[in-house]
């Protein structure tokens, strides 16, 4: 028994070792800079976009992530139509915490990609309410003063 205990911990602690090593600077398995910015985008849209927007319709929580410029892009009957974050939410109709009474669907997502350059990230992600695609959306965001936010969004609503 005593040994089986001395195996495991000496097992236990090659692999502390191993796994601290491999993600030493330098190495091939730490992170990099792109692979940080790509998290912290993924981590706007969940927040402001998914929470903010799908799950809360909660302006306060949005706009903490999109940019006071943000654009959202309709293409409707051939016809571009831009819409601001205050436009949003006006046609959304107000907040979901304010109607307790009324929840919304179950809301989750799916990351299709995160593609960063430098200081400009793209995304595309699947939206999903009550298990079903509700739509594909593209969004763009920029990098200010170490910040990302969402500047503009174009989608395709799920047929």
């Amino acid at each position: 028994m005593k040994s089986i205990k001395s195996a495991l911990k000496k097992g236990l602690t090659l692999s502390l070792l191993t796994m601290i090593f491999l993600v030493q600077p330098g190495s091939s398995y730490a992170l990099t800079d792109n692979d940080i910015d790509v998290q912290a985008v993924k981590k706007v849209i969940e927040e402001s976009y998914i929470q903010g927007i799908h799950k809360k319709q909660n302006k306060d929580m949005a706009e903490l992530g999109f940019h006071p410029d943000f654009r959202m892009l309709v293409l409707r009957d051939n016809e571009l139509i831009k819409v601001d974050l205050e436009q949003w939410f006006r046609m959304m109709g107000g907040s979901r915490d304010s109607q307790k009474d009324k929840p919304g669907p179950a809301v989750s997502h799916t990351f299709q990609f995160v593609d960063v350059t430098e200081n400009v990230a793209v995304a595309k992600l699947e939206v999903y309410k009550d298990e079903k695609l509700f739509a594909t959306d593209y969004m763009s965001l920029y990098k200010f003063n170490g910040q990302w936010k969402i500047v503009s969004k174009v989608f395709s609503f799920s047929n």
